[in-house]
């Protein structure tokens, strides 16, 4: 229920983005996880140094979920193709995976395109709003021209350039991912 007064007036995407995951928690999966998990694992969040190896960084949306979440989560910002998941579920499971363990990652995968789609396009709400300035939403045909959330990615600077358009954008492809709504022979 918290999502629905973040995209008041929003477009039919949105509304479709929140069925889903009405869908997904009505289908009462039984083997979730209740672990730490960080929650936000991109490339802004994890360091490597030759001293220390790995460290994660920005725990502010720390919380108990399913590690799958983490792991959709870098997939997801890394655009790991399926080969590259394949190996990182292996290395995480320090074995090959599960038939449950991989269709509970991709329901994680989409969990978080809707949220990170819809966390997007909140935050350029709330960029207009707190500018006082007079944005307005991406048509349908904007949205229709926005490339493959991959192919979107291949062109990201700052993954956290904090401009209006370009957060709209970027939550759209997000949300078109998660509804599939590519065509998958155009938009690879």
């Amino acid at each position: 229920g918290w999502l629905l007064p973040l995209i008041k007036g929003e477009p039919l995407l949105c509304k479709k983005a929140i069925g889903i995951l009405k869908d997904i928690k009505e289908k009462n999966i039984n083997n979730f996880e209740s672990k730490l998990i960080h929650a936000d694992l991109n490339l802004n969040n994890i360091l490597y140094t030759e001293k220390t190896g790995f460290l994660f960084v920005d725990y502010e949306l720390t919380h108990l979920g399913d590690p799958s979440f983490d792991l959709a989560t870098t997939s997801n910002y890394l655009g790991f193709e399926a080969e590259q998941e394949e190996t990182l579920l292996k290395a995480y499971y320090d074995r090959d995976p599960s038939k449950e363990e991989i269709e509970k990652f991709e329901i994680f995968k989409k969990v978080h395109m809707i949220y990170a789609g819809i966390g997007c396009i909140y935050a350029a709400q709330k960029i207009a709003i707190e500018n006082s300035t007079n944005h307005s939403f991406l048509t349908e045909i904007e949205i229709n021209e926005i490339p493959s959330l991959k192919n979107y990615q291949k062109t990201l600077g700052n993954l956290f350039t904090f401009d209006f358009k370009y957060l709209q954008s970027y939550g759209y492809a997000f949300l078109k991912e998660a509804l599939g709504l590519y065509d998958t022979n155009t938009d690879k």
